[in-house]
């Protein structure tokens, strides 16, 4: 995996406009972001961690676009722009964006139950 970071602007304002104009970001509920790309919609779920200085925000299935901010608003729309940002970038180097639309789900275990077969 390279450490480059990726480029933050498109090379040019045309590509620029082009790509903002194929590229929406949205929130869902449950702390989902939505990045719809020329009618083709993926689905990343964002994680908020509390920081001594506010938020940090990453995605689980693309862990390179994380941010923070003082707030969970904040954080959130970082995190929104981080998305935006990454995905022009993926655009803009012919990369293939992580597959997204995974499907997460909570389990829960019985604590007291674990200890007393364990």
């Amino acid at each position: 995996m390279s450490s480059a970071a990726p480029p933050r602007r498109a090379a040019t304002p045309e590509g620029a406009r082009e790509a903002r104009q194929a590229l929406e970001i949205g929130a869902l509920p449950g702390g989902h972001l939505c990045c719809t790309i020329r009618s083709m919609t993926k689905s990343y779920t964002a994680r908020y961690m509390k920081i001594d200085s506010g938020y940090m925000g990453q995605l689980i299935e693309w862990p390179e676009v994380v941010t923070d901010g003082g707030d969970i608003e904040e954080c959130r729309s970082m995190l929104r722009d981080a998305l935006q940002e990454m995905t022009l970038a993926y655009q803009q180097l012919g990369k293939e964006m992580p597959a997204g639309n995974d499907l997460f789900e909570p389990l829960s275990v019985d604590l007291e139950y674990v200890r007393k077969t364990a």
